[in-house]
């Protein structure tokens, strides 16, 4: 499954709409009252998904820690018609979050300079929990942050743009 955002994006014809290879299909599953400046997203096991949200501001480093607005949006499909008609704050008052993994009951989240667990513990779709398990990987330069799990269950937290890379061990490996 691939997932795009286009929220607001301006399509209003399917010949507006990326084209995508044989066997795969575009379709609007979200709309711009469930999330407003979607940056990237993950799903969890649940199909529940989770959205990197900016603030639509560009704000400085400094006035990003010291004021933070961003969050991490989960959306939800309560009927089962296939779109998401819910949508709640997951976790908020993030720098600007970048990557969302869900791995092992928690999410994953990329927010400079840390990376934070974030678990929900009684299931009401807000973040109880909030653990710094990087700090310091720093604001030197904006970079897209993406979160995977290997095969090995490691979580390898990728810059992709400067081409720089770290693997997080989990619990069972320490």
């Amino acid at each position: 499954m691939l997932l795009l955002c286009f929220v607001d994006s301006g399509f209003t014809r399917a010949e507006d709409l990326p084209r995508v290879p044989e066997g795969f299909s575009i379709e609007r599953v979200t709309n711009s009252e469930l999330t407003k400046y979607p940056m990237m997203a993950g799903f969890d096991d649940r199909g529940r998904l989770f959205i990197a949200e900016s603030s639509g501001e560009n704000t400085r480093a400094p006035q990003l820690i010291k004021e933070p607005k961003s969050m991490i949006r989960m959306l939800e499909d309560r009927d089962g018609d296939g779109r998401f008609d819910k949508s709640t704050v997951f976790a908020d008052k993030l720098t600007l979050p970048m990557g969302a993994l869900w791995h092992d009951g928690s999410l994953y989240v990329a927010s400079p300079p840390n990376i934070w667990r974030l678990t929900d513990h009684d299931d009401d779709g807000v973040a109880d929990e909030r653990k710094i398990i990087v700090d310091s990987f720093g604001f030197r330069e904006t970079r897209p942050v993406f979160m995977v799990v290997f095969v090995d269950q490691r979580v390898a937290c990728i810059g992709v743009m400067a081409g720089t890379g770290m693997s997080l061990k989990t619990k069972q490996e320490r």
